[in-house]
């Protein structure tokens, strides 16, 4: 397979992922606005990885489109996962305290907007028109205009370990003196971590299954750990929006009750945290080991 080839079959199923959960983020289910994310992101890193082939122009129209649809789908997701993933398993263990009620109405009502302006997006026109403009860009292979491109003609093979070897420079890059890295600067490790583990499953076909296997595990437990930290970091900016926007006291309090339960054990985590960034960037990297990468296990 070529990597144009390829390029065109990922930008398919991510197409076809996406469309696939439309109707059910229309009817207000929370795990399909997490799984067009997953569909905006792995095309994402898709585009990212083959950036040096593509035509500059182009890319940047695309990464805009992906962008916009994405921050508004950032919003409501952003909402369910604190009220499901932070609030409710601190709101069991802190049933003594005030103030919980009022938080899950408050992001209740925030959540309702949120997911009327996914509709509106859903809905609109001009997002028909983007996803029409991405299909058919990539299914006439647009990259080849104004003149094909000789990277992308050669098979996929030749091209895989310079990708994947660029995602891992990367990762290492923002791991840097990890002990020290601001909340922000976290989170920019999480975005390198997760564009080298989709990178890696959208060119797992190339490397047996087996060889792959611990390799995605540290690369999930490591952006598990890094995710949870960026849900407590973003929950602090729809806490401080709270008490921004007037809600009751009793909320703003109750959501500072919040982000300190997490923040503990945050604490906590922080040295599995460090295990596994260290584990994963000591390990072999299956795509460079020999006979398809069995020395790195």
């Amino acid at each position: 397979m070529t990597a144009e080839h390829a390029l065109q079959e990922i930008a398919r199923g991510c197409l076809a992922h996406l469309a696939r959960n439309e109707a059910a983020a229309l009817a207000g289910r929370a795990e399909a606005i997490h799984q067009m994310r997953i569909a905006l992101r792995r095309l994402g890193t898709a585009v990212s990885a083959f950036k040096k082939m593509l035509p500059a122009v182009d890319r940047r129209w695309i990464e805009a489109e992906l962008h916009a649809l994405d921050a508004v789908l950032g919003r409501a997701r952003n909402l369910d996962v604190f009220a499901g993933e932070l609030v409710l398993p601190c709101r069991a263990a802190l049933s003594g305290e005030a103030g919980f009620d009022a938080l899950a109405g408050a992001l209740e009502r925030r959540r309702e907007e949120a997911y009327r302006e996914v509709e509106k997006r859903i809905l609109s026109g001009s997002h028909k028109s983007a996803i029409a403009r991405l299909a058919r860009w990539f299914e006439e292979r647009g990259w080849r205009r104004p003149e094909p491109s000789v990277a992308l003609a050669a098979p996929l093979g030749e091209a895989a370990a310079r990708l994947l070897d660029r995602r891992r420079r990367e990762v290492k890059k923002r791991s840097r003196s990890f002990r020290r890295l601001s909340p922000g600067k976290r989170h920019k490790l999480r975005i390198a971590v997760k564009k080298l583990r989709y990178t890696l499953e959208l060119l797992a076909g190339l490397y047996a299954k087996d060889d792959l296997a611990g390799f995605e595990r540290r690369l999930k437990r490591l952006q598990d750990d890094l995710g949870y930290a960026n849900d407590v970091r973003v929950g602090r900016a729809l806490v401080a929006e709270l008490g921004a926007d007037g809600a009751a006291a009793s909320s703003a309090a109750a959501g500072a009750l919040v982000l300190a339960w997490h923040e503990r054990r945050l604490e906590g985590c922080e040295a599995r945290l460090r295990k596994h960034l260290r584990r994963l960037n000591e390990r072999k990297p299956v795509w460079r080991a020999p006979a398809a990468g069995r020395d790195a296990q």
